[in-house]
């Protein structure tokens, strides 16, 4: 993959490197053509002559990196495409005017008229195609770093989720083995109390807790009632509810023994 990347990148810059190059030489030619026919009009000073041809290649280029901006922005420049492709029509009809004013002026025979308008009309259209291949290169470029960076965004938010997996797991763990512990203590208390004094059923230890939990402060005698038994037998169920239990009173809510709140 790296071998690849770095290949993408080389062929990256050997387009853009020579596409520039390209542009280069034919905005000079195209430069050269345009400022002759501006001479040749004679009606302008001939030192202005340069900013003619600049009318023409500037602002193809300059409505091609127009394209390329609504590009990046996820919009279509309607309006500079049809600045690149009206420039570039009128840089070709420029060249091929400059072609036939020098065959009419006898500076060159009709073989030779055939030949500029064949040849000058291509620096315009090199400078629309080459620069047009630049904005797609730069496209694709720019693309594949947005893919690169969500890989690797996303990357790294499966690393960030394996770590949580892996605290979380640790943490259930540890509530595990508390669990068993109080599992172990509540057992040994139900012996302890199973030799001293009455059992319960599990349903009935079960509801004196429910009791419990809602009204922490209930008296043995109550219990007993609540749950159908005699009130001494109310008294040692509610003994061995608080062992295992035990209230805790937080911001006015009561907690159980195993830090549930109730």
């Amino acid at each position: 993959m790296t071998a690849n990347n770095r290949a993408i990148t080389i062929t990256n810059h050997i387009t853009i490197w020579t596409s520039v190059l390209v542009i280069i030489a034919a905005a000079i030619l195209s430069f050269t053509a345009l400022r002759d026919l501006f001479v040749s009009i004679g009606l302008f000073a001939i030192w202005l002559s340069f900013l003619f041809p600049l009318l023409f290649d500037l602002a193809e280029v300059a409505a091609a990196v127009s394209v390329l901006n609504a590009k990046l922005q996820g919009e279509d420049d309607r309006f500079a495409w049809r600045l690149v492709i009206g420039f570039t029509l009128a840089g070709i009809a420029a060249n091929v005017a400059h072609a036939y004013h020098a065959y009419s002026v006898g500076r060159i025979d009709a073989g030779q008229l055939a030949l500029a308008t064949g040849a000058t009309s291509l620096f315009p259209l090199s400078i629309a195609l080459v620069t047009h291949l630049v904005k797609r290169t730069i496209e694709r470029q720019i693309n594949r770093a947005g893919h690169v960076a969500t890989i690797a965004e996303l990357t790294a938010k499966i690393g960030t989720g394996r770590e949580t997996a892996e605290k979380l797991s640790a943490q259930i763990d540890t509530l595990t083995a508390k669990r068993d512990a109080l599992k172990a203590d509540v057992n040994a208390l139900r012996t302890q109390t199973g030799a001293t004094g009455p059992r319960f059923s599990e349903a009935t230890i079960d509801k004196a807790r429910a009791i419990y939990a809602d009204s922490p402060g209930i008296s043995g005698s109550a219990m007993g009632r609540a749950v159908g038994i005699s009130e001494r037998k109310g008294r040692d169920l509610l003994k061995l509810v608080k062992a295992e239990v035990g209230p805790v009173v937080l911001n006015g809510h009561h907690t159980n023994g195993f830090g549930g709140a109730s």
